[in-house]
Order: structure tokens, then sequence, then C-alpha cells
């Protein structure tokens, strides 16, 4: 995920909270990737 993606998203569950859980899984690159939500 690119970093204005990630900002994208930021805004949006901060304007709108967040409706779904989120499940994350940390990469060996030391980044995060959503794998349900």
């Amino acid at each position: 995920m690119n970093t204005d993606a990630l900002n994208e998203l930021a805004e949006l569950i901060y304007a709108q909270g967040i409706i779904q859980s989120l499940v994350l899984q940390q990469t060996c690159t030391q980044q995060y990737e959503i794998i349900v939500g």
C-alpha cells in the first residue's frame, strides 16, 4: 500500500470510524497488510 493510499485510509477512518474490525499482519519489511476488513 503506498503512502498516499494509507493516508487516505487513515483520514477516512478518522472521519467516519471503523465499521468493521480489521485484521492486520506484519510483513518481514516491518509494514502491515490488511488480511480481513
